[in-house]
């Protein structure tokens, strides 16, 4: 039975699935420049990971369908070529030198599984991408979804490989996570044997459009027992097949993980991971636990051995050293490392030997629109931005095209959508500051894309009367003009250029369609922000205007030269009225 699930603080078994970079599209951060240097950072990370942390029973079950697996299939030509579909370098002997499967996966590097501890599940269905794409020619991110969904028990809690087998052998289908709620959803869910365990039900999970699945089995990649040569010569065989490869590891305790985690937060791309650090340690059976992650690819170009790599693909996002979501890890280590206690070794590297049928059609379109590029000037000094690109793609066609202040994703029904991409955006009045815009794109069949977003900063000043007051309370016809002081405040975030204050008369105390312009102005000085501009002037009541009461008021940058934030807060009335008599 296992043991529940814990993440900050606790060690964690680490199923991790490599992956090479370079690849096409994504940037070699190691083939130039000198290599960052490795820290061993025990310290208490700023941010953990979930990690699973099986009990003794879980973890023997586990080494026990690991043993009981075929060995991969070693093919002799695959020890120096790479599969056609792979990308791949060659050095001057014509022996592969680098491989990079990150190009036949399709993933966004952001993606996350959040306090999920699925990560078993994360690799297994890369692991199952890369082999769709490299047998079948087909490229399309397969559901997380489905598994958490529908594996029966809280795959939050932990898995192995052979979890994701068993699934699979028991559905023989797998399917795209565009398909209707089968997109990630789990990421705020935790380990727990009691209540929900999935925020979708496996039945509102659509699975007519697929990926039949004939048969389907683990394979172990030989690497225990034998020379460390023969298990980098073994797993380079594997990835040179075009198969992705599925490598776990345990860590003994929290020391264990903290360096882990920090050097996930901290270090870049280019640093290699060494997990010869842990061997021989004391297995702690309440701190350690491992992780799952992808091996796609190698790249041994380099002379120095020490700078040969394995390339890992994560599920916790991307952090500002990992773009892409990926982690390096010494490819000169000792394959056959221990942990004292440790029913089981702690490097354990798989694959997957997958048969597929011919792929069903979802006979209604469930494929939503991608926005493939999205931005807009970083800074605006007018609440209508232009748009300097706008482009999205459809299996189908495009029909939609729509930009909001929101991560809300709209309806296809919604008003806003227009036939073709906007150019610009209007931010309504009043907006100042950092803000993001949010792109989307619908097609014919009402599936509606997923954001892509832009942020800029809106900086214009926004002029307001902070103040106002007059002298004379009574006008007649031998006293028209009278004495009036107001305060102009510049409430936004950039400066106001020289502007003219003029004043009104008015029934009511805001300034309508009705209000009588009074003779005289007051020019205004340019206001820094947050500073204020005080003056007075002297106006005229026009003759021929009702004999009546009125508010005095004041309405800065009357004449319109200021581009404000805001156009409809200008004007101030005063408290003392004025009395035509007249």
């Amino acid at each position: 039975m296992k043991q529940k699930f814990l993440w900050p603080n606790i060690t964690v078994f680490i199923i991790l699935i490599f992956f090479i970079l370079p690849v096409s599209g994504q940037a070699d951060s190691t083939t130039s420049g000198q290599r960052e240097r490795y820290v061993l950072d025990t310290n208490r990370p700023v941010k953990t990971f979930p990690i699973m942390r099986p009990d003794d029973l879980t973890i023997r079950k586990w080494q026990s369908r690991f043993e009981r697996a075929p060995r991969a299939h070693i093919r002799e030509k695959y020890h120096r070529r790479a599969h056609h579909r792979a990308k791949a370098r060659t050095d001057q002997t014509g022996k592969v030198s680098s491989i990079n499967l990150l190009g036949l996966l399709t993933y966004t590097p952001s993606e996350n599984q959040g306090s999920c501890g699925d990560c078993w599940a994360w690799a297994g269905t890369r692991v199952m991408g890369i082999d769709l794409n490299t047998q079948q020619g087909s490229a399309d991110n397969l559901s997380v979804q489905f598994i958490n969904s529908c594996y029966g028990e809280n795959a939050c809690c932990g898995g192995w490989l052979s979890d994701v087998v068993d699934f699979y052998n028991g559905k023989l289908m797998a399917i795209s996570a565009a398909n209707t709620n089968a997109s990630f959803q789990d990421s705020a869910f935790r380990c727990s044997y009691f209540g929900a365990f999935s925020r979708v039900s496996c039945e509102n999970i659509t699975t007519e459009a697929n990926y039949p699945i004939q048969s389907i089995s683990e394979a172990t990649v030989h690497t225990t027992g034998i020379s460390q040569a023969e298990a980098i010569s073994n797993i380079k065989n594997v990835l040179n097949q075009g198969k992705a490869i599925w490598f776990a590891f345990f860590l003994p305790d929290n020391a264990s993980w903290n360096s882990f985690y920090n050097f996930w937060n901290n270090q870049s791309e280019n640093a290699l991971w060494d997990s010869d650090n842990f061997c021989g340690q004391t297995w702690d059976t309440y701190e350690g636990g491992g992780h799952a992650v992808t091996l796609v690819g190698y790249d041994d170009s380099a002379a120095d051995t020490d700078d040969h790599y394995w390339i890992a693909l994560n599920s916790w996002g991307t952090t500002a050293g990992r773009p892409n979501g990926i982690f390096h890890v010494k490819m000169y280590i000792n394959y056959n490392c221990t942990l004292r206690g440790l029913s089981s070794y702690p490097l354990g590297f798989q694959t997957l030997n997958i048969e597929w049928g011919v792929a069903q059609a979802d006979p209604v379109d469930r494929t939503a629109p991608v926005v493939t590029a999205f931005s807009v000037p970083t800074v605006s000094k007018s609440l209508t931005v232009p748009v300097n690109v706008f482009t999205a793609t459809d299996n189908m066609e495009v029909t939609g095209y729509m930009i909001t202040a929101s991560s809300a994703k709209p309806s296809s029904s919604a008003a806003g959508w227009s036939a073709n991409a906007p150019t610009r955006y209007t931010f309504q009045s009043g907006t100042l500051g950092t803000k993001t815009l949010y792109a989307w794109a619908k097609d014919a069949a009402g599936n509606v894309s997923s954001y892509k977003s832009a942020s800029l900063t809106l900086s214009m000043p926004d002029l307001i009367v902070s103040a106002v007051s007059n002298w004379s309370t009574t006008i007649t016809a031998s006293r028209r003009s009278f004495s009036i002081t107001d305060t102009n405040k510049n409430q936004g975030n950039a400066a106001a250029p020289v502007s003219v204050t003029k004043y009104y008369l008015s029934t009511t105390p805001s300034r309508t369609a009705n209000a009588i312009l009074l003779g005289g102005t007051r020019s205004v000085k340019a206001i820094a922000v947050g500073k204020t501009s005080r003056g007075s002037a002297k106006v005229t009541v026009p003759q021929g205007i009702a004999k009546t009461v009125y508010y005095a008021i004041a309405c800065a940058d009357d004449n319109l030269v200021v581009n404000e934030s805001s156009e409809s807060n200008n004007c101030k009335a005063s408290s003392r009225k004025i009395t035509v008599k007249y």
